[in-house]
């Protein structure tokens, strides 16, 4: 029995020190302050950074300024991204590329040539802009008689009407 109580009084010491140690670790409010900081400080940075890329996705306060760029021929759009934001059309190229992959976009060439394009275009313009085949210019090309389908496809391609891949894919239906 004498054993027991000896037990049993060393279990309570280590109890007491274990809850000591404890009050030691959670005491005064120092610890809380420095949590709320944190806190406070990642959801300032997290809440800036929505703001800025919000801003470039949806052009929501952006210089109103139409710039020319330019397209070479057989470009992704995916790799028009840096491009872009050397030309400071857009802010964020990483973004943009993310926001392709969110959207799916199936349109993978560009047609080649020139653009009008404004850094106040959110992101859905200006992939419009850049695939849609519909131009407002209209340019005139005048096939000479006797001309082959060969030399025909290079008078097209010489003048920037459409990209290779999509002529022979209309040519070859």
């Amino acid at each position: 029995m004498d054993y027991d109580k000896y037990d049993n009084q060393e279990n309570q010491e280590v109890r007491r020190k274990r809850r000591r140690s404890r009050r030691h670790k959670n005491s005064g409010c120092a610890g809380t302050m420095v949590y709320v900081i944190a806190v406070v400080g990642a959801s300032l940075v997290i809440s800036l950074a929505a703001i800025f890329t919000a801003n470039d996705v949806f052009a929501f306060v952006k210089d109103n300024a139409m710039q020319q760029f330019y397209v070479s021929e057989n470009t992704k759009l995916t790799d028009l991204a840096k491009d872009l934001d050397k030309q400071g059309i857009i802010n964020y190229g990483t973004v943009f590329k993310a926001y392709l992959a969110v959207k799916g976009d199936s349109a993978d060439d560009v047609l080649a040539g020139e653009y009008q394009l404004n850094p106040s275009m959110d992101y859905g313009q200006i992939i419009d802009k850049l695939t849609n085949s519909s131009s407002s210019d209209t340019l005139q090309i005048t096939i000479p008689e006797g001309y082959s389908v060969a030399q025909v496809r290079q008078l097209l391609l010489d003048n920037h009407v459409c990209t290779a891949d999509a002529l022979d894919k209309v040519l070859n239906q």
